[in-house]
């Protein structure tokens, strides 16, 4: 291997973004950064200017398919030559920690090390919380590691502020879906699921923006919804297949389920439960996790709330 890091980062048409994210990357012999380009507008970015053209030990690849970011960080894993992997978003940025936290863990036995992340503005750089999930579930991890393990190696479904070890990567054939939202969620858990040992390091290496426009925040169309909801069936088949806890834990799922309920859309209601049952889970097996739910500590109001699911 010719670097001990791979920096990963998907593109599509904010170069200005891109070129603080590459600003906020120390340039080391052992750091390899891999820029893959989403079909960006000509009208709107410069490729004789590209930002990382000029950049040390830089890889820039242009890729025409408009797949969107899944598959660039796909080409990204197929082009890295490096002992871990690392991913960013290019319109997010590294915290000055991350020299000292490439020199740091770069011999470390875990297969997965998870870091924390500060959140702001990319505008206005006030702060905001998009973050605060994540952080929620290191902070669980590091005060009970073996209770709340399965937090950060199932939970946490976003590839930032964490390092891989790519051998587990490659040997287990682990890539992001190609999918327009969720695309990151089968890659994180099937690296937690197939990591020996993972670590959590109280450090917030990374800073993810909040942008408007951004693919997160703009409308949830129907390809979108039907891409969330494929992407929760394949991993609660995935769990279920491998006696892993999801019915109990897996608040993001459930929280989609009571928007639905919530804005009273019967109709995406029903074509997520026939998208499960397309994907090999049952809604009765559906129907047997809200009911966990409803077990829970939970106020009166999403008590009520999970009871409407079941008779919906």
């Amino acid at each position: 291997m010719d670097f001990i890091y791979s920096i990963i980062i998907p593109h599509k048409n904010i170069p200005k973004l891109l070129q603080r994210c590459l600003d906020s990357i120390p340039e080391r012999d052992d750091v390899q950064v891999i820029i893959v380009d989403d079909n960006s507008d000509p009208a709107i970015v410069d490729f004789e200017h590209f930002p990382g053209l000029q950049r040390k030990n830089t890889i820039v690849v242009f890729d025409k398919s408009s797949k969107g970011a899944g598959h660039a960080r796909n080409i990204g894993i197929e082009h890295s030559n490096s002992k871990w992997l690392i991913f960013a978003d290019a319109d997010d940025f590294f915290n000055y920690c991350i020299d000292e936290c490439l020199d740091k863990y770069k011999d470390a036995s875990e297969d997965v090390i998870y870091f924390f992340a500060n959140s702001l503005d990319s505008v206005t750089y006030v702060n905001n919380n998009r973050g605060g999930a994540v952080n929620n579930q290191l902070e669980r991890y590091m005060s009970d590691n073996e209770s709340n393990e399965w937090l950060v190696r199932y939970e946490s479904g976003v590839p930032w502020a964490k390092f891989f070890k790519s051998n587990v990567i490659e040997k287990n054939h682990i890539r992001f879906d190609e999918t327009r939202i969720h695309n990151d969620n089968t890659f994180s858990y099937l690296a937690g699921y197939f990591a020996e040992r993972v670590k959590g390091v109280g450090i917030a290496i990374y800073c993810v923006t909040y942008r408007d426009g951004s693919i997160t925040y703009t409308e949830m169309d129907m390809e979108k919804f039907k891409d969330r909801w494929t992407v929760f069936a394949k991993r609660v088949a995935f769990m279920e297949q491998h006696n892993l806890k999801y019915f109990t834990y897996d608040s993001f799922f459930i929280t989609c389920l009571l928007e639905l309920k919530k804005k009273k859309d019967k109709t995406r209601y029903h074509e997520a439960l026939n998208i499960f049952e397309q994907n090999g889970v049952p809604i009765s097996l559906i129907k047997s996790f809200v009911r966990q739910r409803r077990k829970m500590d939970f106020t009166y109001k999403v008590k009520h709330f999970l009871y409407q699911l079941l008779k919906w």
